[in-house]
């Protein structure tokens, strides 16, 4: 993680050198402190400790929200008051995992090793795609049409992914549990029956949801968007459908992760879960 802040500053040093934009700076600082705490609520997890990992994640939400209101509408902070919330709710949050869960027992420079590093890294890169596609879909797709279309498409295109990004909320929800109880199954006998099943369900599930919202779009595009964006109605299945790959990949990605942390299966049998999908 260190490796990666001295590598991200050095590349907003240049895009701030270049762009001269106050944004850009307040974006780096929330980017660290938002990094900082994603690696404390994973180490939480990996500890079993379900508790503070919720404990953690409700300071974050609630001191966010009431930073946000104070800096905002008491301060008039605008956008510099909106990072400081997000940078000290994530400060905060985790200043109480890494004092409730003593993790700064677990650092020492002396057990850095460099096989296992490289272990680390070969294993997180076929998890790569998975989140740049995620990062596409969300972030960088409005940039796109803003620059080559105009902000007017812009505004459609955010329509239409409201409704597709309902269903990626709903499912990140479920992934949570999922990813836990698939590496605890990872060596039970039964495991690729539980996985295919799992799988299938998630698959009609997430299908069946699909259908329904979009048979019922043009119902609620009458009642709940303004008739200038109708246009976004023509959108939405193709968005759906998107959504529905994004759900199946973050599924495998956690079988992927409960299949290499057990040191036990074989490459081939491993794989049998994912071919009887």
């Amino acid at each position: 993680m260190l490796i990666q802040l001295i590598f991200s500053s050095i590349i907003f040093f240049i895009i701030f050198e270049i762009f001269k934009n106050i944004n850009i700076f307040y974006v780096y600082i929330y980017a660290i402190f938002a990094t900082i705490m994603n690696l404390n609520l994973f180490i939480a997890r990996g500890l079993d400790k379900t508790l503070d990992y919720a404990i953690s994640s409700i300071i974050a939400g609630s001191l966010n929200i009431l930073l946000s209101f104070c800096f905002i509408y008491i301060f008039n902070l605008s956008v510099c008051g909106l990072v400081l919330s997000g940078v000290i709710s994530n400060f905060c949050a985790s200043i109480y995992i890494f004092i409730k869960l003593k993790i700064y027992k677990f650092i020492h420079v002396k057990l850095i090793n460099k096989d296992k590093k490289i272990k680390l890294l070969k294993f997180s890169l076929p998890l790569v795609p998975n989140a740049t596609s995620s990062w596409i879909t969300s972030i960088s797709d409005r940039t796109m049409i803003s620059l080559f279309i105009g902000t007017s498409a812009n505004g459609i295109y955010s329509i239409a992914t409201k409704f597709p990004i309902l269903l990626s909320h709903l499912t990140n929800v479920f992934n949570l549990s999922w990813s836990e109880v698939a590496s605890e199954t990872v060596n039970e006998e039964y495991r690729d029956d539980y996985y295919s099943k799992t799988t299938d369900n998630i698959f009609f599930l997430c299908f069946s949801i699909s259908i329904m919202m979009i048979s019922v779009m043009p119902i609620l595009f009458k009642i709940c968007i303004d008739e200038r964006y109708f246009d976004a109605l023509k959108y939405v299945p193709y968005l759906m459908i998107g959504s529905i790959f994004e759900i199946f990949s973050i599924l495998l990605g956690s079988l992927y992760i409960s299949l290499k942390k057990s040191k036990n299966i074989a490459i081939s049998t491993g794989g049998a879960a994912l071919i009887n999908i």
